[in-house]
């Protein structure tokens, strides 16, 4: 695949990892206390996993372009904790949650290898 088909397909993968989840995590009970904490953190790293995406798209340079992945990947990673600690909490029973988890860990696994791709690339 070349660079800027993959740029298409990891942007359009992320986008709608980050619609699909708030579309689950906007039908919770919001009165279930440790239900709502997990939810809005999740929100605040999915959502940043696309921003900085999104971000990485605009960057002035390679290195800038390394430094947005790492931030999304960083916040791939965060999501991941959060998506297992509901799956292992049964906080959310059968709802469409480790269809998502596998969907994150995905994009992590590309990130976290496009990121040390890029890295030996600037080296080499």
């Amino acid at each position: 695949m070349d660079q800027g088909k993959f740029k298409v397909e990891i942007v359009n993968r992320v986008y709608r990892l980050t619609v699909n989840s708030l579309r689950l995590l906007n039908s919770i009970s919001w009165r279930e206390v440790a239900l709502s904490v997990i939810a809005k953190q999740l929100i605040r790293s999915i959502t940043s996993i696309g921003a900085n995406v999104a971000e990485a798209q605009g960057a002035v340079s390679n290195k800038d372009f390394i430094n947005f992945l790492s931030y999304a990947f960083k916040s791939s990673n965060e999501s991941l904790y959060w998506w297992n600690l509901l799956i292992d909490t049964e906080l959310m029973q059968d709802q469409g949650v480790e269809k998502l988890l596998m969907e994150t860990r995905e994009i992590d696994n590309i990130l976290g290898a496009s990121i040390i791709t890029l890295k030996k690339k600037q080296k080499g």
